[in-house]
């Protein structure tokens, strides 16, 4: 498929564009084209055929659907729909694995049902206005930012990796991989078959590549989204430790004073002290 690249110029202090669309009315919007940004669709009304190389993705009110960096494709339909295209400077600021990953969610699921409602609230705020408009979609596009990276965000290359390019390519595949694969039972076999590599070896080689040993490595990603997550959703500390990957809350709180020195409730409250101090929030 032929495509244009595009360019994506954000709105004013957002790492973002975000429009509210009316139409196309039962034709194709534009010719393929391809950009650099992840764009999110969301439709309000009507419905909305996202046409992809290889595939076709119906969308009917309140569907929603992830088009991934440099995805050729087009929209064809006729429906009210929103679109947000993320900066993928700033996604991969937080989340540098992203040229390895994509970003999903399975029809039906939770990470769909949660996109959907953050994209429900940035479209009241894009139909709504006012003065304060600007600040209240940053807010929301932060919280959407979050739950992407750290909820819909599934491997997309690892097949491809052939081990023992480099140590410094080996050491990114594997950063990656734990980066993508926290929350399930990882071993170092895991990594040993991702690297090729013999798995009696791989323990001495994995520390070399990443300053620590495979359990201390692996614990401390899984703390920085446990306590992240603990911090920004209204769960309690088993539920964070539990769905980023910790067999229980203990695990996750021998690892916070392992790591930070305290427990997860006061990793929590000095995380939430330092959201309210003044000047943060502000885009680079």
């Amino acid at each position: 498929m032929k495509a244009n690249s595009v360019t994506i110029e954000y709105d004013k202090n957002l790492p973002a564009r975000i429009r509210f669309r009316d139409g196309p009315s039962g034709r194709c919007r534009g010719e393929p084209h391809r950009h650099k940004e992840p764009e999110l669709i969301y439709v309000d009304s009507g419905s909305l055929t996202v046409e992809l190389a290889g595939k076709s993705v119906r969308l009917e009110r309140g569907g929603v659907y992830a088009v991934n960096s440099n995805e050729v494709h087009s929209l064809c339909g006729s429906a009210e729909y929103l679109t947000v295209h993320l900066s993928y400077g700033f996604l991969m600021r937080y989340n540098p694995s992203l040229d390895y990953s994509s970003i999903a969610f399975e029809r039906g699921s939770r990470e769909e049902h949660e996109t959907a409602l953050l994209l429900q609230k940035l479209l009241a705020i894009e139909r709504g206005g006012g003065s304060f408009s600007p600040l209240k979609a940053y807010s929301v596009l932060m919280k959407l930012v979050r739950h992407l990276l750290s909820r819909c965000v599934v491997q997309k290359r690892f097949s491809l990796y052939s081990g023992g390019k480099t140590p410094a390519a080996d050491a990114e595949a594997v950063r990656s991989y734990i980066g993508a694969h926290y929350r399930e039972k990882l071993t170092l076999g895991d990594i040993a078959r991702l690297l090729g590599r013999r798995q009696e070896n791989i323990s001495p080689y994995f520390k070399q590549l990443t300053g620590a040993c495979f359990r201390d490595y692996l614990n401390a990603v899984r703390a920085q989204n446990a306590v992240d997550d603990l911090t920004a959703l209204d769960i309690s500390v088993r539920d964070a430790a539990l769905r980023n990957g910790f067999g229980n809350m203990n695990s996750f709180a021998n690892a916070c004073k392992s790591i930070y020195g305290a427990t997860p409730l006061q990793l929590k409250k000095r995380r939430r002290a330092e959201l309210l101090k003044p000047g943060l929030g502000k885009s680079a």
